[in-house]
């Protein structure tokens, strides 16, 4: 014959049990499931919920803001980012601020740009880093050019008017590609002249 437990003893019991498993969350796993795996999960989802919060437009407005106008010269209406200061560190500071210009371009691939959008994107960043190469002119072009600002703007306009402007998108890229090929083929051409009006260069 079996001894029953009292009514309230059960409850206090459940209650316990309750109370033991919020304190300790992986002991509410499900049955075959290891401590290990779920605390695995359980910091995924930490992860991925960081990487939201980081990439959300208050971030994202924040980082083009730290990048491109976060300081202001006195008495103009200039202003200017870590991009511009960063381009005066020899070799690899404009690597640095490209590598750093690739967040917003991350942040709205994850949000599902379009192609023609995120190619103009990237196609900003490309040109501050390449003419941000040059020295002193490049670093004026980071002030002017600002591709962080341009891009998060790119990317509050596709979410708001999403494919409105793709016509001025590909033109965009269209003019940069002459412009890369002029870059590429003026000083090839004026070379050929050179070695064609002066044929003992050659020797």
């Amino acid at each position: 014959m079996g001894v029953g437990v009292p009514h309230g003893a059960s409850q206090r019991l459940r209650q316990g049990q309750v109370l033991e498993r919020s304190q300790h969350p992986e002991a509410s796993c499900h049955a075959g499931t290891s401590p290990r795996s779920y605390r695995a999960r359980h910091d995924s989802k930490v992860v991925a919920g960081m990487a939201r919060k980081l990439t959300s437009d208050e971030h994202l407005d924040y980082i083009a803001a730290l990048l491109d106008d976060i300081f202001q010269i006195p008495g103009t209406k200039i202003r200017f980012g870590l991009d511009a200061l960063i381009g005066w560190i020899p070799g690899i500071g404009d690597a640095m601020s490209g590598t750093a210009s690739f967040l917003i371009v991350f942040a709205s691939w994850r949000r599902g740009a379009r192609s023609i959008t995120l190619t103009r994107m990237i196609a900003n960043v490309l040109l501050e880093t390449l003419v941000g190469a040059i020295p002193v002119a490049g670093d004026i072009f980071h002030v002017v050019w600002k591709a962080n600002r341009r891009n998060y703007r790119l990317l509050m306009r596709e979410r708001e008017q999403p494919g409105y402007h793709t016509g001025r998108d590909w033109m965009f890229l269209v003019v940069m590609l002459v412009m890369a090929i002029a870059a590429v083929g003026i000083p090839i051409g004026i070379l050929i002249w050179i070695l064609r009006l002066h044929p003992a260069v050659r020797t």
